[in-house]
């Protein structure tokens, strides 16, 4: 908690959130809920993209913590019952000799790609809230792929970075013409 409330104090709005506990106290799991709610009302533009953890299971809501947390009362946490993203073998960077890195990955390389697609999100227009980049990056979502349908258990979407961003383009509010003529009139 923290760390987390580090981060807000120094301006952060998008929070990658990898990290969980699969064996919560119930009481613990309500905590972090109540703790998400009242982050959402008091400070509307915070969003946390948590992971999955990587056991392979359907994750209970009520001891795992903070992603198995439910998908619809909580507009400012997307969890992976909210969407899903790749994450195994996924490119981690390059080496020194510049051969690509992949190792393995697993929800902790498929949460940093939500997290940079909310912040593309916020960058194209920075007057949404935490819940409309949730709401974009769900209905943006791909439900099948190569005629392959996303797993219910996983929100039904797979994250399409391209919607989102074409979405989040589409719903920038109307910017103000300016004159850009620069020529020096007559004198």
């Amino acid at each position: 908690m923290l760390g987390l409330k580090s981060e807000i104090e120094n301006g952060c709005t998008i929070l990658s959130c990898s990290w969980g506990n699969s064996d919560a106290d119930p009481q613990v799991t309500e905590m972090y809920e109540m703790f998400f709610q009242n982050l959402s009302r008091d400070y509307p533009n915070l969003l946390f993209i948590c992971s999955a953890g990587n056991d392979g299971m359907n994750v209970d809501g009520r001891i795992r913590i903070p992603n198995g947390l439910p998908r619809g009362p909580l507009p400012n946490v997307i969890t992976y019952v909210t969407l899903a993203a790749p994450g195994e073998v996924t490119v981690w960077g390059r080496d020194n000799s510049g051969r690509v890195l992949n190792y393995s990955g697993g929800t902790r390389m498929a949460t940093p790609q939500v997290t940079a697609a909310a912040c593309f999100i916020r960058s194209i227009n920075p007057g949404l809230n935490a819940s409309a980049i949730k709401n974009i990056l769900i209905e943006t979502g791909y439900q099948n792929i190569n005629g392959m349908a996303a797993p219910e258990e996983l929100g039904g979407r797979v994250l399409a970075v391209d919607e989102a961003v074409m979405r989040a383009i589409d719903e920038r509010p109307e910017r103000v013409e300016t004159n850009t003529d620069t020529t020096c009139p007559d004198v």
